[in-house]
Protein backbone atom coordinates (compact mmCIF):
# COMPACT_ATOMS: atom_id res chain seq x y z
CA UNK A 1 0.00 0.00 0.00
CA UNK A 2 1.23 3.51 -0.63
CA UNK A 3 0.40 7.05 -1.68
CA UNK A 4 2.59 8.86 -4.17
CA UNK A 5 2.29 12.29 -5.76
CA UNK A 6 0.62 15.32 -4.23
CA UNK A 7 -2.80 16.81 -3.54
CA UNK A 8 -1.48 20.37 -3.34
CA UNK A 9 -3.94 23.02 -4.56
CA UNK A 10 -2.77 26.09 -6.47
CA UNK A 11 -4.72 29.35 -6.69
CA UNK A 12 -4.28 31.89 -9.50
CA UNK A 13 -6.10 35.12 -10.43
CA UNK A 14 -8.09 35.07 -13.67
CA UNK A 15 -5.64 36.47 -16.26
CA UNK A 16 -6.51 39.35 -18.56
CA UNK A 17 -3.73 38.81 -21.11
CA UNK A 18 -4.75 35.26 -22.05
CA UNK A 19 -1.66 33.29 -20.92
CA UNK A 20 -1.62 29.53 -20.48
CA UNK A 21 -1.09 28.13 -16.98
CA UNK A 22 0.51 24.67 -17.14
CA UNK A 23 0.98 22.38 -14.16
CA UNK A 24 2.05 18.73 -14.01
CA UNK A 25 2.55 16.02 -11.41
CA UNK A 26 4.16 12.60 -11.61
CA UNK A 27 5.07 9.75 -9.32
CA UNK A 28 7.22 6.63 -9.34
CA UNK A 29 7.81 4.02 -6.68
CA UNK A 30 8.10 0.39 -5.64
CA UNK A 31 5.59 -1.73 -3.77
CA UNK A 32 6.94 -4.77 -1.91
CA UNK A 33 5.06 -7.83 -0.80
CA UNK A 34 5.71 -8.01 2.95
CA UNK A 35 4.85 -11.72 2.97
CA UNK A 36 6.86 -12.96 -0.02
CA UNK A 37 10.40 -11.65 -0.13
CA UNK A 38 11.52 -10.34 -3.50
CA UNK A 39 7.99 -9.96 -4.83
CA UNK A 40 7.85 -6.33 -5.90
CA UNK A 41 6.05 -4.08 -8.36
CA UNK A 42 7.22 -0.78 -9.85
CA UNK A 43 4.57 1.79 -10.74
CA UNK A 44 4.78 5.08 -12.64
CA UNK A 45 2.14 7.72 -13.25
CA UNK A 46 1.94 11.25 -14.58
CA UNK A 47 -0.67 13.87 -15.36
CA UNK A 48 -0.30 17.28 -16.96
CA UNK A 49 -2.91 20.03 -17.10
CA UNK A 50 -2.97 23.20 -19.22
CA UNK A 51 -5.54 25.87 -18.34
CA UNK A 52 -6.22 28.91 -20.49
CA UNK A 53 -8.78 31.61 -19.66
CA UNK A 54 -9.57 34.18 -22.35
CA UNK A 55 -11.27 37.48 -21.59
CA UNK A 56 -12.27 40.47 -23.69
CA UNK A 57 -13.36 43.86 -22.39
CA UNK A 58 -13.26 42.53 -18.84
CA UNK A 59 -15.76 39.77 -19.66
CA UNK A 60 -15.20 36.03 -19.94
CA UNK A 61 -14.87 34.55 -23.41
CA UNK A 62 -13.47 31.02 -22.98
CA UNK A 63 -12.03 28.59 -20.47
CA UNK A 64 -9.97 25.74 -21.94
CA UNK A 65 -8.61 22.83 -19.91
CA UNK A 66 -6.33 20.25 -21.58
CA UNK A 67 -5.17 17.16 -19.67
CA UNK A 68 -2.85 14.29 -20.58
CA UNK A 69 -2.40 11.32 -18.24
CA UNK A 70 -0.49 8.06 -18.27
CA UNK A 71 0.34 5.22 -15.91
CA UNK A 72 2.30 2.00 -16.06
CA UNK A 73 3.27 -0.94 -13.85
CA UNK A 74 6.32 -3.14 -14.26
CA UNK A 75 6.19 -6.51 -12.50
CA UNK A 76 6.99 -10.16 -13.27
CA UNK A 77 4.01 -12.25 -14.39
CA UNK A 78 4.09 -14.30 -11.21
CA UNK A 79 3.72 -11.38 -8.83
CA UNK A 80 1.00 -11.57 -6.21
CA UNK A 81 0.97 -7.79 -5.77
CA UNK A 82 -2.41 -6.23 -6.43
CA UNK A 83 -1.98 -2.58 -7.36
CA UNK A 84 -4.42 0.11 -8.40
CA UNK A 85 -3.48 3.60 -9.51
CA UNK A 86 -5.30 6.90 -9.87
CA UNK A 87 -4.18 10.22 -11.32
CA UNK A 88 -6.42 13.24 -11.40
CA UNK A 89 -6.52 16.94 -12.20
CA UNK A 90 -9.17 19.46 -11.13
CA UNK A 91 -9.81 22.97 -12.38
CA UNK A 92 -12.16 25.34 -10.54
CA UNK A 93 -12.93 28.76 -12.06
CA UNK A 94 -15.12 31.44 -10.57
CA UNK A 95 -17.26 33.13 -13.21
CA UNK A 96 -18.23 36.70 -12.31
CA UNK A 97 -20.47 37.79 -15.18
CA UNK A 98 -21.37 41.50 -15.47
CA UNK A 99 -24.05 40.59 -18.04
CA UNK A 100 -26.07 37.46 -18.65
CA UNK A 101 -25.51 35.18 -21.61
CA UNK A 102 -25.00 31.63 -22.83
CA UNK A 103 -22.22 29.23 -21.81
CA UNK A 104 -21.44 26.34 -24.16
CA UNK A 105 -19.66 23.37 -22.60
CA UNK A 106 -17.65 20.99 -24.79
CA UNK A 107 -16.04 17.79 -23.51
CA UNK A 108 -13.74 15.49 -25.50
CA UNK A 109 -12.51 12.27 -23.89
CA UNK A 110 -9.80 10.25 -25.65
CA UNK A 111 -9.12 7.48 -23.15
CA UNK A 112 -8.46 9.86 -20.24
CA UNK A 113 -10.71 8.00 -17.81
CA UNK A 114 -13.67 9.82 -16.29
CA UNK A 115 -14.08 13.43 -17.41
CA UNK A 116 -16.66 15.69 -15.77
CA UNK A 117 -17.49 19.36 -16.07
CA UNK A 118 -20.15 21.14 -14.01
CA UNK A 119 -21.53 24.67 -13.76
CA UNK A 120 -23.03 25.76 -10.45
CA UNK A 121 -24.74 28.86 -9.12
CA UNK A 122 -24.64 28.88 -5.35
CA UNK A 123 -25.48 25.31 -4.39
CA UNK A 124 -27.55 24.61 -7.53
CA UNK A 125 -26.19 22.70 -10.52
CA UNK A 126 -27.06 24.34 -13.83
CA UNK A 127 -25.35 22.00 -16.28
CA UNK A 128 -23.20 18.84 -16.21
CA UNK A 129 -21.29 16.76 -18.75
CA UNK A 130 -19.92 13.37 -17.68
CA UNK A 131 -17.98 10.90 -19.84
CA UNK A 132 -16.26 7.58 -19.12
CA UNK A 133 -16.08 6.34 -22.71
CA UNK A 134 -12.63 5.96 -24.33
CA UNK A 135 -13.68 7.99 -27.37
CA UNK A 136 -16.41 10.51 -26.69
CA UNK A 137 -17.52 14.06 -27.37
CA UNK A 138 -20.38 15.84 -25.61
CA UNK A 139 -21.83 19.35 -25.67
CA UNK A 140 -24.46 21.33 -23.82
CA UNK A 141 -25.53 24.96 -23.59
CA UNK A 142 -26.87 26.83 -20.57
CA UNK A 143 -28.09 30.37 -19.94
CA UNK A 144 -26.38 32.14 -17.04
CA UNK A 145 -27.76 35.38 -15.60
CA UNK A 146 -25.43 38.17 -14.50
CA UNK A 147 -23.71 37.32 -11.23
CA UNK A 148 -21.32 34.78 -9.72
CA UNK A 149 -21.09 31.18 -10.91
CA UNK A 150 -18.56 28.36 -10.70
CA UNK A 151 -17.09 26.05 -13.34
CA UNK A 152 -15.52 22.76 -12.21
CA UNK A 153 -13.66 20.41 -14.59
CA UNK A 154 -12.25 17.10 -13.39
CA UNK A 155 -10.23 14.37 -15.12
CA UNK A 156 -9.66 11.07 -13.26
CA UNK A 157 -7.84 8.05 -14.63
CA UNK A 158 -7.98 4.90 -12.48
CA UNK A 159 -6.78 1.37 -13.24
CA UNK A 160 -6.09 -1.80 -11.31
CA UNK A 161 -3.33 -4.24 -12.22
CA UNK A 162 -4.47 -7.45 -13.86
CA UNK A 163 -1.92 -10.30 -13.98
CA UNK A 164 0.89 -7.87 -13.37
CA UNK A 165 -0.03 -5.71 -16.37
CA UNK A 166 -1.12 -2.10 -16.12
CA UNK A 167 -0.60 0.43 -18.90
CA UNK A 168 -3.00 3.30 -19.68
CA UNK A 169 -2.86 6.76 -21.19
CA UNK A 170 -5.25 9.32 -22.60
CA UNK A 171 -6.10 12.95 -23.19
CA UNK A 172 -9.11 15.15 -22.48
CA UNK A 173 -10.17 18.66 -23.44
CA UNK A 174 -12.88 20.68 -21.71
CA UNK A 175 -13.92 24.10 -23.01
CA UNK A 176 -16.49 26.59 -21.77
CA UNK A 177 -17.30 29.37 -24.24
CA UNK A 178 -19.39 32.35 -23.16
CA UNK A 179 -21.43 34.67 -25.38
CA UNK A 180 -23.31 37.59 -23.89
CA UNK A 181 -27.05 37.65 -24.47
CA UNK A 182 -28.07 39.80 -27.41
CA UNK A 183 -24.57 39.85 -28.90
CA UNK A 184 -24.18 39.64 -32.66
CA UNK A 185 -23.23 36.12 -33.69
CA UNK A 186 -20.86 37.52 -36.32
CA UNK A 187 -20.21 40.54 -38.50
CA UNK A 188 -22.85 42.06 -40.75
CA UNK A 189 -22.79 40.49 -44.21
CA UNK A 190 -23.81 41.69 -47.62
CA UNK A 191 -23.04 44.49 -50.05
CA UNK A 192 -25.45 46.78 -48.24
CA UNK A 193 -23.11 47.29 -45.26
CA UNK A 194 -21.89 50.61 -46.69
CA UNK A 195 -25.47 51.96 -46.63
CA UNK A 196 -26.85 50.58 -43.34
CA UNK A 197 -25.03 49.77 -40.11
CA UNK A 198 -26.45 46.98 -37.98
CA UNK A 199 -25.31 47.28 -34.32
CA UNK A 200 -23.01 44.84 -32.52
CA UNK A 201 -25.68 44.12 -29.89
CA UNK A 202 -29.46 44.12 -29.70
CA UNK A 203 -31.20 46.10 -26.98
CA UNK A 204 -32.27 43.33 -24.60
CA UNK A 205 -33.96 45.68 -22.14
CA UNK A 206 -35.96 47.45 -24.86
CA UNK A 207 -36.56 44.37 -27.03
CA UNK A 208 -35.25 46.11 -30.13
CA UNK A 209 -32.51 46.42 -32.74
CA UNK A 210 -31.66 49.87 -34.10
CA UNK A 211 -30.02 50.05 -37.55
CA UNK A 212 -28.45 53.35 -38.66
CA UNK A 213 -28.20 54.70 -42.20
CA UNK A 214 -24.72 55.72 -43.28
CA UNK A 215 -23.57 58.56 -45.53
CA UNK A 216 -24.11 56.72 -48.88
CA UNK A 217 -27.78 56.31 -47.87
CA UNK A 218 -28.58 59.28 -50.12
CA UNK A 219 -28.42 56.77 -52.96
CA UNK A 220 -31.14 54.58 -51.39
CA UNK A 221 -34.65 55.02 -52.77
CA UNK A 222 -36.27 52.48 -50.43
CA UNK A 223 -35.11 50.30 -47.53
CA UNK A 224 -37.16 47.36 -46.29
CA UNK A 225 -36.31 45.69 -42.97
CA UNK A 226 -37.10 42.06 -42.14
CA UNK A 227 -37.01 40.39 -38.69
CA UNK A 228 -36.57 36.60 -38.87
CA UNK A 229 -37.90 36.70 -42.42
CA UNK A 230 -41.01 38.79 -41.67
CA UNK A 231 -41.25 42.30 -43.12
CA UNK A 232 -41.25 44.89 -40.33
CA UNK A 233 -40.48 48.42 -41.60
CA UNK A 234 -40.06 50.31 -44.86
CA UNK A 235 -38.22 53.62 -45.18
CA UNK A 236 -38.22 55.74 -48.36
CA UNK A 237 -35.45 58.16 -49.28
CA UNK A 238 -33.55 57.79 -45.98
CA UNK A 239 -30.94 60.31 -44.90
CA UNK A 240 -27.54 59.63 -43.32
CA UNK A 241 -27.55 59.06 -39.53
CA UNK A 242 -31.26 58.29 -39.47
CA UNK A 243 -32.07 55.35 -37.19
CA UNK A 244 -34.82 52.75 -37.48
CA UNK A 245 -35.96 51.06 -34.28
CA UNK A 246 -37.24 47.54 -34.82
CA UNK A 247 -39.24 46.75 -31.67
CA UNK A 248 -41.11 43.84 -30.14
CA UNK A 249 -38.32 41.26 -30.35
CA UNK A 250 -38.86 38.17 -28.19
CA UNK A 251 -36.14 37.98 -25.52
CA UNK A 252 -35.91 34.18 -25.59
CA UNK A 253 -35.39 33.93 -29.36
CA UNK A 254 -32.35 34.61 -31.53
CA UNK A 255 -32.95 37.30 -34.13
CA UNK A 256 -31.81 37.81 -37.71
CA UNK A 257 -32.16 41.30 -39.19
CA UNK A 258 -32.11 41.73 -42.96
CA UNK A 259 -32.30 45.00 -44.86
CA UNK A 260 -33.12 45.06 -48.59
CA UNK A 261 -32.05 48.33 -50.20
CA UNK A 262 -33.36 49.57 -53.54
CA UNK A 263 -30.93 52.12 -54.95
CA UNK A 264 -31.86 55.06 -57.14
CA UNK A 265 -31.58 54.17 -60.83
CA UNK A 266 -28.52 55.64 -62.58
CA UNK A 267 -30.83 57.40 -65.05
CA UNK A 268 -34.48 57.62 -65.87
CA UNK A 269 -35.95 54.48 -67.39
CA UNK A 270 -33.32 52.21 -65.81
CA UNK A 271 -33.92 49.78 -62.95
CA UNK A 272 -32.15 50.56 -59.70
CA UNK A 273 -29.81 48.02 -58.18
CA UNK A 274 -30.56 46.08 -54.98
CA UNK A 275 -28.22 45.63 -52.02
CA UNK A 276 -28.77 43.61 -48.84
CA UNK A 277 -27.23 43.48 -45.36
CA UNK A 278 -27.86 40.78 -42.75
CA UNK A 279 -26.82 40.23 -39.14
CA UNK A 280 -27.85 37.66 -36.54
CA UNK A 281 -28.05 38.03 -32.75
CA UNK A 282 -28.18 35.60 -29.86
CA UNK A 283 -31.23 35.41 -27.59
CA UNK A 284 -31.34 37.66 -24.54
CA UNK A 285 -32.66 35.04 -22.13
CA UNK A 286 -33.35 31.34 -21.83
Amino acid sequence: MGNLGTDEVHHYPVPLDQPTLARSDSFAGEFNNIVTSGDETTVDGAITGHARISTAGGALREVRFEVADEMAMDAPPSTSCGVSQEVYADLVVGLDLPRGGFLTLDLTNAGAGRVTTTVRTGGATRATLDSQLPSDHRRTRVHLPAGKHQLVATVRQQHAAVDGDLDASGTAVVTASFVEGGLAAGPARGRGTSFVGLPATRDCAGGAVTPTFRRPARKVAKATFFVNGAQRRTVRNPRPNRTVRLRGLAAAQPVTIRAVLRLDPPRKGKKGRTRTVTRSYTACSA
